[in-house]
């Protein structure tokens, strides 16, 4: 038996139009994006880093992933994508037009190098499916409960996006394609 994508049921609330179009303008206004995993990267993260590393590349938009040191332990020999670890983020890295942190919202999980690299970017950009202290102050959205099968979709476009009815980061990224 063969399972379409839309029978795959993440148990993530579905990305509204407006906030997924919010996202879209941002990343397609960009000239170079960093994609940021957390420390201890896992494969969450990472696959998800590597999904929107894809689209950058289809949009001709210059894009590096951010890996902890410890990625060579997730089993990757030769990666297929751009990244540098973040030990080698310094003060002499030009920051990017925009950041997107993914799988993390918190700053606790990434060391200060990356956090004060990312804070020198002009646009900063989350998507995450843990909730806790927050790189946004207050202009982020917290979706805590599920609206699987309502017609109603959040209609807030805010540079954070937190669905912690998701199992993974990565399923939220599916639902914004």
């Amino acid at each position: 038996m063969k399972i379409l994508p839309s029978q795959i049921n993440f148990r993530a609330n579905k990305i509204s139009k407006r906030q997924a179009n919010y996202f879209k303008e941002q990343l397609e206004g960009s000239k170079s994006v960093d994609i940021v995993c957390h420390e201890s990267t896992d494969r969450d993260s990472l696959n998800s880093a590597i999904a929107m590393q894809r689209y950058m590349d289809s949009l001709g938009v210059n894009s590096r992933i951010i890996v902890s040191n410890e990625h060579s332990k997730l089993g990757i020999t030769k990666p297929t994508f751009r990244y540098v670890q973040s030990n080698e983020i310094n003060e002499n890295i030009d920051p990017p037009d925009t950041v997107l942190c993914l799988d993390f919202s918190a700053k606790e999980r990434i060391n200060k190098n990356v956090l004060d690299h990312i804070r020198k970017g002009n646009k900063l950009l989350c998507i995450d499916h843990h909730n806790g202290v927050n790189l946004f102050n207050d202009n982020y959205l917290v979706l805590k409960n599920s609206i699987d099968g309502s017609s109603k979709a959040i209609e807030s476009a805010v540079p954070c996006y937190i669905d912690t009815t998701a199992v993974s980061a990565t399923s939220i990224i599916y639902r914004l394609f």
